[in-house]
């Protein structure tokens, strides 16, 4: 059973070992990647890659937008920071400019779209959180 029909929670496996989880939510012309994980002990083995390379495939004709903690060289897990921001650019991924606020911080939003509409992405939030969770994007 599902909430919402365009919201989705899946587990990654190679063959029958789970490495990860993805949760996502599909609108009209956007997917927003709300949650990218792969366990740490599969770090490094190409499992991230390939899950962006499905979902690109998957939504050839949409936008996928997601979020990232910013750069900060004050935050104590800067070179984490720094890391994902490349993993994500060399998955074809760019820096929109835009933050995504919320009560838990400021975010990077990065997308595989030419442009970035602020409204699509407020559109799957809401969508996403049934209205409840306030977000904004600035």
């Amino acid at each position: 059973m599902a909430l919402r029909k365009k919201a989705r929670f899946q587990a990654i496996y190679n063959e029958t070992e789970f490495v990860g989880l993805i949760f996502l939510v599909e609108g009209e012309t956007a997917v927003y990647l709300a949650y990218l994980a792969i366990i740490s002990a599969k770090h490094g083995q190409g499992y991230g890659t390939k899950v962006l390379q499905a979902l690109r495939k998957n939504y050839y004709n949409k936008d996928i937008i997601l979020d990232i903690e910013p750069i900060n060289s004050l935050a104590l897990n800067y070179n984490q920071r720094v890391k994902r921001l490349h993993f994500y650019e060399r998955n074809g991924f760019k820096q929109t400019g835009k933050k995504l606020i919320d009560a838990g911080g400021q975010y990077a939003i990065m997308t595989t779209g030419t442009v970035f509409k602020a409204e699509i992405l407020n559109q799957l939030l809401h969508y996403m959180s049934f209205g409840l969770h306030k977000f904004k994007v600035e």
